[in-house]
């Protein structure tokens, strides 16, 4: 069997692995940065939330779920950190730190991960995106199922609002204080003779 030919200019192994998951030291996975970038998004829907929405039960929907994401952000980023062949250098000129920051689970800090997306948008090159656009496009049952879980945990937040919005609205059940009240004002209805037959 004739061996391929390899001139200095034909890519390596390594490179055709990288260039299949987008060839940027920046980039993990095609899918896998999207789904990321669809929780930092909805990361930040729920800091609005939590600033503005009223109602306690609400806000506790809220900042449960927003702890759940910022977990889920927080092992992205020690993941990122664990797969950077050099690791300070990724965390401080690569601006690691931003990753870390806007995972935390407070209001707002989520806006260091957009402001790393943008750092990171500048240093990917136009072949790279063509190559991450093709493999989401290749792997379109991974990106259908990431999107369905993402989407599944908006409609549980936001159905979870609603209701206790709609209970919240409606009046509760009665204290015992309020049926002791209602017992004591019937014992003072006078009781109507008999009539006799």
């Amino acid at each position: 069997m004739k061996e391929p030919i390899v001139t200095e200019n034909s890519p390596s192994l390594p490179d055709r692995d990288q260039k299949s998951s987008g060839a940027d030291p920046f980039i993990l996975h095609a899918n896998y940065e999207l789904f990321i970038a669809g929780l930092v998004f909805y990361k930040l829907l729920n800091s609005i939330l939590w600033v503005f929405l009223r109602g306690k039960e609400s806000v506790q929907v809220v900042i449960m779920i927003s702890i759940g994401l910022s977990m889920i952000l927080l092992v992205d980023a020690f993941y990122r950190l664990l797969k950077a062949p050099k690791k300070l250098v990724w965390f401080s000129s690569y601006f690691g730190f931003l990753v870390f920051i806007g995972s935390l689970p407070i209001p707002f800090m989520v806006l260091a991960r957009l402001l790393w997306y943008r750092l990171v948008v500048r240093r990917i090159r136009r072949s790279d995106v063509r190559s991450m656009a093709d493999m989401v496009v290749e792997q379109r049952a991974q990106s259908t199922l990431l999107a369905v879980l993402l989407t599944a945990l908006f409609v549980l937040e936001a159905g979870s609002i609603t209701v206790l919005a709609a209970e919240a609205g409606s009046p509760g059940p009665r204290t015992h204080e309020e049926w002791r009240g209602i017992d004591a004002s019937l014992r003072r209805v006078p009781s109507e003779p008999a009539v006799p037959v």
